[in-house]
């Protein structure tokens, strides 16, 4: 539903008048009061009559690619990416990629598939650890001018946009942290990452998780790591250690 000026005149707890005249630059409304009605008035989404229909733009070509599908958080992920569209004011198109399996290659080309054939505006890109895709991002940056943004887990020092996720080394420590506390700094710790290679998430909360420990917690054993994405036989094992009296 549209906004009103109704609608911003109640929330800057001003008249439907001096909205109108703060949203068309009119004299008789003071400079600080007009910019606090645009502000409200940008912040609520309210569209000019005048502006272009939203039908009459053309849509903006969103390209997502994201690995390890078979992940509950990367399914809720992917349904985010595909409801987001109908989330936005403005006409965008999603062009979904979902890999089962962590294939630096295979990532490679569903990236080129979405650049030569589905012709994106802009990338959201779940990269794996890779210095070959890290090449693919520069190249795509500089050479195309496509605006990439990566997701969940980042290469820092690529040519990306921006990254929208958690601090995974500040993720590793906290869990660290918690850890050393709950145990009072003593006994063996067993870590349990996803993967072993190709994403940099799982190794960079591993390098926080392990930093912390050396730090704070020097009396506690940190075993090396277990590497079993989904893997059932390990997470019974993982119970019989915590009835054990160690801690994972």
């Amino acid at each position: 539903m549209a906004v009103t000026l109704q609608q911003i005149a109640e929330a800057c707890g001003v008249s439907r008048g001096t909205v109108d005249r703060a949203l068309h630059h009119k004299e008789g409304v003071r400079p600080e009061v007009a910019q606090r009605i645009r502000e409200t008035a940008r912040d609520m989404g309210y569209i000019p009559r005048h502006a272009s229909p939203l039908s009459s733009i053309r849509p903006v070509r969103i390209g997502v690619v994201l690995h390890t599908g078979i992940s509950d958080f990367v399914q809720i992920l992917a349904k985010l990416m595909l409801k987001f569209p109908e989330q936005t004011l403005l006409p965008v198109e999603v062009s979904l990629r979902v890999m089962d399996s962590t294939n630096v290659h295979h990532q490679l080309a569903l990236i080129d598939d979405l650049v030569q054939n589905g012709q994106i505006d802009g990338l959201a890109l779940m990269p794996l650890a890779h210095t070959l895709i890290r090449e693919k991002i520069n190249q795509l940056s500089d050479a195309h001018g496509i605006p990439i943004v990566t997701v969940n887990t980042d290469i820092p020092d690529s040519a990306r946009l921006a990254y929208v996720g958690p601090d995974n080394i500040a993720c590793g420590r906290t869990a660290a942290a918690l850890m050393g506390m709950s145990t009072q700094g003593k006994g063996r710790i067993l870590p349990i990452l996803g993967q072993k290679s190709g994403h940099f998430a799982d190794t960079q909360r591993l390098s926080g998780f392990q930093l912390e420990m050396g730090e704070h917690f020097p009396h506690i054993e940190v075993m090396p790591p277990e590497y079993c994405y989904l893997d059932q036989d390990l997470y019974r094992k993982r119970l019989i250690i915590v009835k054990e009296g160690d801690m994972m």
